[in-house]
């Protein structure tokens, strides 16, 4: 039986992390010895990254989870001029606005620029995106999260809220 490669890099043949052609891959074991190249430990980290892109894990420093149960989630979103997010997916939700505030929202190659009066409530379909303060003043918003079949999908159009239909 062939002896296991460090490194899961097609053309690194590998066994011993001290030969593999690929340090920067390195990842620290428990004991902060570097181990693997990008094997397991990369591709879980990876994984996580691309599979949780929930508001509360991938900005937690400006989103916060108010109250929750099987039906909703609400979240409060504060943050200050110049800030962007790390791009974070949204169910289908309704965004009440605490502060007036202006962002640019971009999702791939697309971008919108929202400005929006304080006191106002919006609807916001199912989306991944990320934000950008570009206003001069704090941003303050309450989201109310649709959870179950309510939920959504993000779309591929989907970006920044929608008017009302009333």
């Amino acid at each position: 039986m062939a002896a296991p490669r460090c490194c899961s890099a097609a053309t690194c043949g590998s066994t011993e992390p001290s030969s593999c052609d690929h340090p920067e891959l390195a990842q620290p074991s428990a004991g902060g010895a570097v181990g693997n190249c990008h094997g397991l430990a990369k591709v879980q980290a990876y994984s996580a990254i691309v599979i949780d892109d929930d508001p509360i894990s991938t900005d937690p420093a400006h989103y916060r989870v108010l109250w929750e149960n099987e039906f909703v989630r609400v979240l409060e979103y504060t943050d200050t001029p110049g800030v962007q997010t790390t791009p974070h997916r949204h169910p289908n939700s309704v965004m009440v606005t605490l502060s007036a505030f202006d962002r640019r929202l971009a999702a791939g190659d697309r971008e919108v620029d929202v400005s929006l009066p304080a006191g106002q409530a919006v609807w916001l379909p199912a989306q991944r995106h990320s934000g950008h303060n570009t206003g001069t003043s704090p941003t303050h918003a309450i989201f109310v999260e649709l959870k179950g079949d309510a939920a959504g999908q993000p779309s591929d159009t989907a970006v920044g809220p929608r008017p009302s239909s009333r």
